[in-house]
């Protein structure tokens, strides 16, 4: 042991460690500061996610109750489809068997990590037609939604992520186009009330213009927080918990063929 001792003693001399932070009290800022860039590179949680109730009603944030209606800048969208080969269970969640992360929606194709993927594209993949989802009905199999990156425009040091279904997917494009066509503005550069349609009895979200963001000291942060998060915007799912389902068979990938008509 003392010779290993010595061995270790020139390697730190060699390195050219100085004296001053050879105690942990001189490593303590610099630790600080490692800390904060190995944070920032993790993946957020779902804690990190505004949820709601299936029927609507109230925004949540990581266990606090945010109303009906909030104010947000909507930083980034990305389209994410996913299917799964098993009925959602809570208590026993499983990755989806295909799913795929992208900004275009006609270009997607199953992310290389995909334990099962169903098709060579999302285009011209079964599940992802209507009339596909199991039991019937005119759903598709294959769950088409949209992941948000948004600000609080009080608090623009936090970003949180929505996973809007596909009953609101339409709202929000329609959205995206009238702030361009109106405004001049891409939809991260304007202030967005988020609130739901009293109208259905399942939550699909509203989406209106407040006000244009004109403080360029705002608008840096905002292009910061874009490409900060871009990564994590398209990072795709953690599937090493996936397991084979009791039967395989609805989950094989079929050959492509066109859609039906």
């Amino acid at each position: 042991m003392a010779v290993r001792k010595k061995v270790a003693k020139k390697a730190v001399a060699k390195r050219g460690v100085s004296k001053a932070i050879a105690t942990m009290a001189g490593w303590e800022s610099k630790l600080a500061e490692m800390a904060r860039d190995e944070s920032a590179k993790e993946v957020s949680t779902d804690s990190d996610s505004i949820t709601w109730p299936m029927g609507g009603g109230t925004f949540e944030y990581k266990g606090s109750e945010l109303g009906n209606t909030m104010s947000v800048i909507i930083v980034d969208s990305t389209y994410v489809n996913t299917f799964y080969d098993r009925p959602i269970d809570t208590d026993n969640l499983c990755p989806p068997a295909c799913f795929a992360i992208g900004d275009i929606q006609g270009d997607m194709v199953p992310d290389e990590s995909s334990p099962v993927a169903q098709a060579d594209s999302c285009a011209e993949c079964e599940k992802n037609e209507f009339y596909s989802a199991a039991g019937g009905g005119k759903g598709k199999a294959c769950r088409n939604g949209r992941k948000l990156a948004v600000l609080d425009p009080e608090a623009e040091e936090v970003v949180a992520y929505m996973n809007i279904p596909p009953t609101s997917i339409k709202a929000y494009s329609g959205h995206v186009k009238k702030v361009e066509a109106k405004y001049k503005r891409p939809v991260f550069a304007v202030i967005t009330d988020l609130g739901f349609d009293d109208n259905v009895d399942y939550a699909k979200l509203t989406f209106d213009f407040v006000e244009t963001i004109e403080n360029p000291e705002v608008m840096q942060r905002i292009m910061d927080v874009r490409e900060n998060n871009a990564e994590i915007m398209r990072k795709p799912f953690d599937v090493s918990g996936y397991t084979e389902p009791p039967s395989r068979g609805a989950s094989k990938r079929a050959p492509a063929r066109g859609r039906r008509k």
